[in-house]
C-alpha cells in the first residue's frame, strides 16, 4: 500500500510540473507577479502578441484580462501604445 501512495504521489507531482510550464496558463496564474512581469520582459513584442491572441482563447475573462493587462503593461514600458496587439486597434 505504502508503495502505491509513493507512487500516485510522484505521478501527482511531475502532473502538476507539466502543467505548470512557465508561460502557460496555468503557471501563469499562480506565479509570483514579479516571475510573470519578468517572463513578459523576457519576450519580444511578436511573442507578447501572440500571447495576446492566445488569450481570445480563454474562456475564463479574469484570467484573459489578467494576461492581458501583463502585456498591455510591459508594451507601455518599451515605448508601445498598451493596446499595440489588439487586432482591432490595428
Amino acid at each position: 500500500m505504502r508503495k502505491i501512495v509513493i507512487f500516485l504521489t510522484i505521478l501527482f507531482l511531475y502532473g502538476c510540473e507539466i502543467w505548470s510550464e512557465k508561460g502557460s496558463r496555468m503557471w501563469e496564474r499562480n506565479a509570483p507577479a514579479n516571475e510573470v512581469e519578468q517572463f513578459y520582459n523576457s519576450q519580444s513584442v511578436v511573442d507578447l502578441c501572440e500571447l495576446w491572441d492566445d488569450a481570445e482563447i480563454s474562456t475564463y475573462t479574469h484570467l484573459r484580462r489578467m494576461r492581458r493587462n501583463g502585456i498591455a503593461n510591459e508594451l507601455q514600458d518599451r515605448g508601445y501604445d498598451p493596446m499595440y496587439c489588439d487586432k482591432s486597434k490595428r
